[in-house]
Order: C-alpha cells, then structure tokens, then sequence
C-alpha cells in the first residue's frame, strides 16, 4: 500500500486526519471555538515532520508570547482607545518587519495577528481576555500536538530525506556551472542558460539552509553526522559564491585561449565535475565510495608571457577561483585537511538589519489596522470586530509577498466558500453526531488538501481551509444562519478591497511596476556607493567603514528581488522574447556589482601615494562617466546614456607603471615598485572589465521594451 500511495495523496489523509481528532477533542472538552484548534492543525501542514513540527511550534510559541502582549496592552491601555490602539498597531507592526527577513515569520506572523485577534474578541475586558487568551493557547497546543503524533506514527517523512535530495539538486547545478565553464573555454556561451543557473543556485542554497535547519528537528540520523553535514553545507555555500563570481565573468574567458595556456584546464574541469556526480551517488545509495583527489591548476611566468599585464591578472583571478573550488571539494569529499573558513551569518543580523521593503510593508499593515478599526467604530461594518482580525490576518500574510496581488485570493476563496456553503448547509444540518460529522469533516479538509498540494499554492491552500473552518464555525451548540455565510462573504471582499487600495501606498504591488522601481533603486544604490571619493586622505577611512558596513549588500539584496520578480511578469505569446532580454538585464547587472565588489576592494587595499596625479585625475573622470550613468538610471530607466567610457580604460591599459606611479616612490628603487605592480594590474584589469560590464547592461537596457511593463494588467 505504501507504494501505490501517492506522497500527495498521503499528506492529504494525514492533515484531514488531523483536522478530525483536533476537533474531536475539542468538542469532547467542550471548549469555546473549537475550529481554533481544528485551524492549527490546518497551518501546519507542511510536506515533513520537520517542516511541520518547526512551523507548528514557532505558531504555538508565538501563541504565547501573543498573549503575554495582549495582556500587558489591556492592563495598560484599556481606559484609552486611542493610546491603546497606537501601541497594538505598532507592535503589530514591528512583527510584520521581523516576518520580512524570513527567519521565524511563522512565530512573528502569529505573534502579531493573534495579539490583535485577542484583544478585539476580548474588546479590553479583562475576563473575556483571559479566557480567549487561554482557549486560543490550549486549541493552539492541542491542534499542534495532534498534528506531530500524527506526523510521527503515519508514514513519516522526515527532513533528511529533503536534506540529501536539496543537496543532490544543489551538486547537479554545479554540474551545470562547470559545463557552462568547459562550454565557454570552447567559446560556446548561452546568456539566458547562465541567468538561469544563477537563479536556481540562489534558490536551491535559500532552500538548503531552510531544511538543514528542519532536519536537525526531527532526524536523529542527521544529529548522529552533524559534523560532516555541516561541512558539506558549509562548504557548499562558499562553492556557490565561486561559481557565482565565475559566471558573472565568463564572458571573458573565450578571448583568453585558456585551453592552450593551461593544458590541464578539462581535465581538472572534468574532475571537479566527476566528483560532484559521485557525491551525489554517495547521498543517494549511502555507501561509502572512492572519491578522486582533485588536482589544483598551476600556472608559471612562461605561459603568462604573452598576455598583456590586464590579462594576466583575468587569467590569475580565475585559477584562483578554480582552485578555491577544488580546495573546498578535497577538503569536504576527499577527506583532505585544507582549511575552510568559517561562513556561518547570524540570523539575527538578518532580522535586525534595515530593509525599506520591509519597513514599507510594515507601514501598510499599520495603515491598513487604523483604517479597519475607524470603518468599525464609525459604521457597522458586517463581522463587527471579526472585520478587523480577518483585515489583521490577510494583510500580514500579503505583506511578505508584495509580487502577489490580494485579489489573486479571490478564485481559491471563492471556491471553499461554495464547498464550505454546500456543507454548511445542506451537509452539516442532517448530521446528529460527531460519528457523522468527523467523516465529512475529513472528506472536505482532504479535498482542499490534495487540490493545494504544491509548495507555491500554500497560500492558497490556508486561504480555502480557513474559509472553511471559520463558515462552518463548529462547536457543541450549533446554529445555522445563511446570514453568517453572507456577513463572511462581506467581510473578505470589504478586507480585500481595503488592503488592496493601501497595498498601492505609495506605488502598486504590480511585479510589472516593482521591477521598474527596484531597477531604478539599484542604480541608485550604487551610485551612493559610487559617489564617493576613493583618493581623497579621508576617503580611505570612510570607505573601510562602508565597506564593513556591507553597503554593497544593498543592490545585492536589491538584484535578488528582481531575479525573484523577472519570473512573476506575465508576458503573452508575442511579448515572451522580452523575458529573455529581462534575464540578460539581470546577468549584466549581477557582473556590475561582483566587478564593483573587486574594484572597490582593490582600491581600499591599494596605498593612493603610489598614484601620480595625472593617473588621479584619469580615475576620476573615468569615475564621473559612469556616475552619469547611473544617476541617469535611477531616475528614469530608460535613460541609455552611450557616451563612450571606453576612451578612460584605454587610456589606462596604455600607460606604463613610470606614467602611473608616482615619481617619488619610483626613485625608491624598482624592488618598491615590483611589490605593487600586480596590485595596480590588477586594479586596471578590473576598472577595464567594470567598464565593459556598464555598457554591456546599457545594451541590455536598451533592448527592452519598458513599455510593454507599464500596460495595466488584469
């Protein structure tokens, strides 16, 4: 039986099974709403143990600290309306901040619609709050204990599975990045396959770090090899960002003819590749195998000599990147005892750091609250405070997803309120024992459970179970009122056409429109970035403390948003070469920053003495050309500014070190001069290849039709 079932069709017996015994319980102990707990079981239905367990425990968790707040709110506040209204939409607020990093957005979605849902079913009576507080509290728990039990004894899928299958996926698109390195030394190159890549790679590593985490909940397995697993993750993580920063660059290795400077480039190519697919036969059988050393690539002065000073450094940078992968691949799969360096981020950084995407969300939920609670006050809205815990609940959860517009909630809504209506009334009325009601209870939830079964419909799946369950609303002393279906029905239309019109403050949550803003927010990050001046006696302080401050993380956090935007824009049949041209934009702008991310990088290493001021006063016109460009951007995305700024990197490849160097450090002897040579080659290689790059993205740029992105769509 265990074969013929489907996992989709297991998960779906599991949740509706564990609907029913929530509710069984519930009722049996006569509790007051038993659909809450009945409604916990449902938001924890997840694909794992792990996920589940993870997710119903950061909801029972926030449960509590929900309460903890509400309390201290009411005992506070409740003789001022007004005062005590500011204080719950700010808290409410700041939870929908910390739900944006996405560590724990369970925990903090929950903390913050659970407090409001309180303290309005409440209405700041200190009874009625106490006994909400502790019904949610003992629904929320048992619904999250039966779904574990549940989970653990009913073909239990446990995270490890996930863990090894991610990291098979995250190792065959490494694959793919080698063969797109081996493809280009052929001068064979596919833009649109190499954005492709970057993005899967991005997701795959978010994806792997999420069910590591998941993994260490619910396998014992995983806890028995932690160490080994963390290595492998770690090293992983550092791999990704290599072949990251290859990619980005590829372009230039076609001109370099590696294959007859560096005759053992396939082979070594090919071993990186050998290792990665037995690894993955490793996680897949879990037999030890025979993995192969991986020899590093070596290159002397002979096979240097006949490149140009530029070219040496491109070809240096890119052993070195190679060789960083082979160090991270003998250290992890050949049981070498090369050094890893520690990558482990805090998540707290993440959730503390500042992100106006974020806090532009939270701005919303805020105004969106305010709005709902005068709508109450000022005229009878139908549900009565019910209108602004749904207000509360839809908004937060829209919040995360601003590519996701509130009306896409209409069709799943729409139909479990005809499934949910259809039972209600013509199901539930003839029913005259839970012995009839658990059956048809699980015949619903299951429905809903297999229709929703895909990760990306998970929205949509808790929209139709919580329709259901709050239609249907059973308890011990059921009543059945048409009515209550119709003032639901009222209600979630009036919610989302509220935070539909605040969701557009102070611009629509369009993908169209959010992928021209945050282009032009790119630009002007890096502009801000750009701005400053590098060789002034002050700058060189100012720019160290910039870059510890990550400012570069800004437009790399930025260019993420866009990749995950590029794939919402919807383009029909005679409009779908624009996706492609959208996905070169991407790359091009992937290869300014990581090019920017060098450039800055050498600068703050490189003593400015050195420099004559003729080579000065070359950077920085070289510098105020492509500040015009991206303040140009900024404003208005369409602005191609083609003024060459090739003229500036060309006038720096033909200068010798005496044209650049400074007189009175050349008169120290050539020994001083040779300890910075490579430094300075490499800074103009670098500036040449940031060059390149701009204009390359201007291409890109010009390419598209805007237009097309600012047709309304529906």
């Amino acid at each position: 039986m265990n074969q013929i079932l489907s996992q989709r069709f297991k998960e779906a017996i599991k949740l509706a099974l564990a609907v029913v015994i929530a509710y069984g319980i519930a009722l049996s102990m006569n509790w007051d709403k038993p659909y809450w707990a009945g409604l916990a079981v449902a938001m924890c239905g997840l694909s794992s143990l792990g996920a589940s367990f993870g997710k119903g425990l950061m909801r029972f968790l926030g449960t509590i600290i929900a309460v903890i707040v509400a309390f201290s709110l009411i005992s506070l506040f409740s003789q001022d309306r007004l005062l005590f209204m500011t204080s719950l939409s700010l808290y409410t607020a700041a939870c929908t901040y910390f739900m944006g990093a996405g560590k724990y957005q369970s925990f903090f979605n929950v903390c913050g619609f659970v407090c409001a849902v309180i303290c309005f079913e409440g209405k700041t009576d200190s009874i009625n709050v106490f006994n909400t507080a502790i019904m949610r509290t003992l629904e929320t728990g048992t619904g999250f204990l039966v779904h574990t039990f549940i989970g653990t004894i009913l073909w239990p899928k446990k995270s490890l599975e996930e863990l090894k299958s991610t990291s098979q996926d995250v190792l065959a698109i490494f694959l793919q990045s080698n063969s797109i390195l081996i493809n280009a030394l052929d001068d064979v190159q596919n833009n649109s396959e190499i954005v492709n890549t970057l993005k899967k790679q991005s997701r795959l590593m978010l994806s792997l770090s999420k069910v590591y985490d998941l993994a260490k909940l619910d396998s014992s397995e995983l806890w028995d090899d932690r160490k080994r697993w963390f290595k492998l993750l770690e090293s992983v993580t550092l791999i990704n960002s290599v072949y990251q920063h290859i990619l980005v660059d590829i372009d230039e290795l076609p001109t370099l003819k590696l294959n007859t400077t560096l005759p053992t480039i396939r082979t070594t190519l090919f071993t990186i590749s050998e290792t990665f697919t037995k690894q993955m036969e490793y996680l897949n059988n879990n037999e030890e195998i025979q993995l192969l050393d991986v020899e590093p690539l070596t290159i002397t002065i002979e096979q240097l000599a006949a490149y140009s000073s530029s070219e040496q450094v491109l070809i240096l940078l890119f052993v070195e990147k190679i060789n960083e992968i082979v160090s991270y691949l003998n250290s992890t799969f050949c049981n070498r005892d090369d050094s890893i360096r520690e990558t482990q981020i805090s998540g707290y950084s993440k959730l503390l750091s500042f992100d106006q995407d974020r806090l532009l969300a939270s701005v919303r939920v805020f105004l969106t609250m305010w709005v709902a609670f005068i709508l109450w006050i000022f005229f009878r809205v139908p549900g009565d405070v019910l209108f602004i815990m749904m207000t509360v609940s839809i908004s937060m959860a829209l919040s995360t997803m601003p590519h996701i517009p509130p009306g896409v909630l209409v069709v799943p809504a729409g139909v479990s309120i005809f499934m949910a209506s259809i039972f209600y009334l013509f199901v539930m009325t003839s029913l005259s024992s839970f012995s009839e009601l658990g059956p048809a209870i699980f015949i619903f939830v299951f429905i809903i459970s297999y229709l929703f079964n895909k990760p990306n419909q998970a929205v949509l799946k808790s929209v139709s179970l919580t329709m259901l369950i709050s239609i249907t609303s059973i308890t011990n002393h059921q009543t059945y009122s048409i009515f209550g279906i119709i003032t639901i029905i009222l209600m979630f239309i009036l919610s989302l056409l509220l935070i539909s019109t605040i969701f557009k403050i102070p611009q629509t949550t369009s993908p169209e429109k959010l992928f021209i803003l945050l282009s032009k927010r790119f630009f002007k990050q890096l502009y801000n970035f750009a701005s400053l001046d590098r060789f002034s006696a002050s700058a060189k302080i100012h720019l160290k403390k910039r870059i510890n401050n990550k400012l570069l993380a800004n437009p790399a956090k930025t260019l993420s948003k866009l990749s995950l935007l590029s794939d919402y824009i919807y383009f029909n049949t005679s409009e779908e070469e624009n996706k492609e041209k959208l996905d070169n934009f991407i790359l091009c702008s992937q290869e300014i920053l990581c090019r920017f991310e060098r450039t800055t990088a050498l600068v703050e290493t490189i003593d400015d003495s050195l420099f004559n001021e003729k080579f000065k006063s070359t950077l920085s016109e070289f510098n105020e050309s492509f500040l015009n460009d991206f303040v140009g951007l900024s404003k208005d995305i369409t602005f191609c500014n083609f003024n060459s700024i090739y003229k500036y990197s060309d006038i720096i490849k033909t200068f010798n070190l005496a044209d650049i160097m400074n007189s009175g450090v050349l008169k120290n002897g050539i020994e001083d001069t040779k300890d910075s040579s490579n430094e300075i080659n490499a800074l103009i290689s670098s500036l040449r290849s940031l060059a390149k790059s701009i204009d390359a993205c201007k291409l890109a740029m010009r390419k598209i039709s805007w237009d097309i992105l600012t047709v309304p769509r529906f």
